[in-house]
């Protein structure tokens, strides 16, 4: 795979990162912010070890994948933290 590749395959993951923000602004007007938080930071350590396991198989494509596990476990979990407001 070369750079235009995983350029492209960033570029969908930021895209879909961006998503994330009316969320997070969401989990702030709830008050919950703190819980959030700390649940980015387990599922940044989550995407830390996919991206060891990962990485040397696919190579760049593997930290885009470990990104995208990461931010789908934070989302999932915002998600669960607001739908009551949904």
């Amino acid at each position: 795979m070369d750079f235009a590749d995983i350029l492209l395959w960033w570029t969908a993951m930021f895209g879909l990162m961006s998503l994330g923000l009316p969320l997070e602004t969401a989990i702030v007007k709830t008050g919950q912010i703190n819980l959030y938080n700390k649940t980015k930071i387990i599922a940044g350590l989550c995407a830390v070890i996919i991206a060891a396991i990962v990485c040397p198989i696919y190579g760049a494509l593997g930290a885009v994948i470990a990104c995208f596990i990461g931010w789908l476990m934070a989302t999932i979990i915002g998600l669960y933290m607001v739908r009551r407001f949904l």
